[in-house]
């Protein structure tokens, strides 16, 4: 009894849950991938732009974010990830530069909004963020 215990308490950690949102298992089964990408739509990322853009993200949006604070629809607005844009360029030395805007036509309740995005400094060899610029 203990020994089952202990076992399954040890592998417990080894379970993976994810945060991220998911359909139902029943509606991913009828999900189909296509044969292969269309080469003139698709984009490649590097692996360096992809974890920059993944970390500036991770910062500028943070899981929850929006929760719990107003919930117009603005606030809602903004807190989709979908609204936003991202540009991202190698700099030196392992440093990537990724700005984050709000995307055209996004989130316009009445005229444009403004100051909304971020410029981010990232260092992908050692995973951080060196700088902010708002």
């Amino acid at each position: 009894m203990r020994l089952s215990l202990l076992l399954l308490l040890s592998t417990a950690s080894c379970v993976s849950t994810s945060a991220v949102p998911r359909v139902p298992a029943e509606q991913a089964a009828w999900f189909k991938f296509p044969r292969l990408f269309p080469e003139a739509d698709a984009q490649s990322l590097s692996s360096s732009m992809a974890t920059a853009i993944s970390l500036a993200m991770a910062d500028f949006l943070p899981s929850g974010h929006g929760k719990g604070e107003r919930s117009d629809a603005m606030a809602a607005c903004f807190a989709q990830r979908a609204a936003y844009d991202v540009i991202a360029f190698p700099g030196p030395e392992h440093q990537v530069f990724v700005s984050i805007s709000l995307s055209p036509g996004a989130c316009q309740e009445e005229g444009p909004v403004l100051d909304v995005g971020a410029t981010y400094a990232v260092d992908v060899r050692q995973g951080l963020i060196l700088a902010i610029q708002h």
